[in-house]
């Protein structure tokens, strides 16, 4: 960003001399290297992320004019527009303040967010996408987990079935992730004042870097049946209210009559029948349940 930043204003630093964040910490390095003076390099390293992130906010509205001017070059291979981009590095920047002040994050699938974090670097640079791909430590610590989380089943809440008729055509979950799902093994599906009698199983998640029809295409022709499989549900959800050029987390999971789908022993959905202020199921986007109590369980109330 400071690379596309300065060909827009030629100066080393600040590029825009009304800019107080970056005058703040020169003067900071000034007073503490004393008689040396601060180099851009060492001003850029000082800058923190929220700063960074702040160039891709809605406000100031010039930051449109900005982003469209030069910072869409600082990532080349993103074919989206700059709130996409500021959703992937808000999500960067949530897990990054999160492990730097050693907060909770069982939350947060490692495996997911590994895979957003590879997007986000990949839009910058193919190649540093892949170097940070073969020397992640992430996925080793991730699969040495002692004990698997007890709440093992995510209940997606939706305004109407659009998730679920999206399971149904294609066997698969298509989310948004600004909806950040934990690490579970099952899905459920509410809406309607009711969840789903079904659950399928996770197999597999994929983050894709680009979504638009002729990605679709392209993974649609490939040999590679995970990426041919990948390509037909872009596909279908491109067509059904996920348009080109967001960001989305695709979870394959298995079909309807799978015998790996777990279903209510009544074969019914869970019911919720409560009613009145406060009362709603589901907030959030989602919540968590041990798929034994699902499986058991005709109504909400009943839900450990």
């Amino acid at each position: 960003m400071i690379q596309e930043l300065s060909k827009l204003h030629p100066l080393a630093y600040p590029w825009h001399t009304d800019n107080k964040t970056v005058s703040a910490v020169a003067s900071k390095l000034s007073r503490k290297l004393g008689d040396a003076t601060a180099t851009e390099n060492d001003v850029i390293s000082h800058l923190n992320l929220g700063f960074w992130k702040k160039f891709l906010q809605d406000k100031p509205v010039a930051n449109e004019e900005l982003w469209r001017t030069c910072l869409k070059d600082a990532f080349p291979h993103a074919i989206v527009d700059r709130k996409t981009v500021l959703y992937a590095v808000e999500d960067l920047f949530e897990i990054r303040n999160r492990c730097a002040h050693h907060d909770s994050l069982l939350r947060f699938d490692p495996h997911v967010e590994l895979k957003k974090i590879l997007k986000l670097a990949r839009w910058i640079d193919p190649n540093a996408g892949s170097w940070l791909a073969e020397i992640e430590s992430v996925s080793v610590v991730a699969k040495t987990r002692p004990v698997a989380p007890n709440l093992d089943t995510a209940v997606l809440g939706d305004s109407d079935d659009r998730t679920f008729r999206v399971y149904e055509r294609t066997g698969a979950v298509i989310n948004q992730t600004g909806r950040k799902i934990g690490p579970v093994k099952y899905l459920g599906f509410y809406h309607d004042r009711r969840i789903q009698p079904c659950f399928p199983r996770i197999e597999r998640i994929e983050v894709p870097t680009i979504w638009n029809l002729r990605e679709a295409q392209r993974l649609k022709s490939s040999e590679n049946q995970e990426e041919k499989a990948l390509g037909k549900i872009m596909q279908f959800g491109l067509n059904n209210g996920f348009p080109a050029g967001g960001n989305y987390e695709v979870y394959v999971v298995t079909g309807k009559n799978s015998e790996d789908t777990l279903r209510t022993t009544s074969g019914e959905p869970v019911h919720h029948h409560k009613k009145g202020r406060g009362s709603g199921f589901v907030k959030g986007g989602l919540r968590y349940f041990p798929i034994s109590s699902l499986i058991h369980s005709t109504d909400t109330s009943e839900l450990a």
